[in-house]
């Protein structure tokens, strides 16, 4: 889950603890599950939970729904992350 990974890398960035992050994903649904008390999927109560609490630990970071549709520019970049080699991004 590309939220999971987001709130990882910035945990990981002494730096980037107490500033201002938002977080931006096209699954509205998982949004909802962040944000709710509700996790609708089994599969993802562990990493639900661990975003969670990456979150209470970075204070400042928000996690925000839109849709690709309204978000061209992450649609971009998530066709170019897919041509990802490890963790080298591949620009073209």
């Amino acid at each position: 889950m590309a939220i999971h990974r987001a709130c990882t890398i910035c945990t990981s960035r002494q730096e980037l603890v107490g500033k201002q992050i938002v977080i931006v994903s096209d699954s509205k649904v998982t949004v909802s599950w962040i944000h709710d008390e509700k996790i609708g999927s089994v599969n993802h109560v562990q990493m639900i939970y661990d975003i969670r609490n990456m979150l209470s630990f970075l204070q400042n970071t928000a996690i925000v729904h839109n849709s690709r549709a309204q978000n061209a520019f992450a649609d971009s970049l998530e066709k170019k992350a897919s041509k990802k080699k490890g963790d080298v991004l591949e620009w073209s």
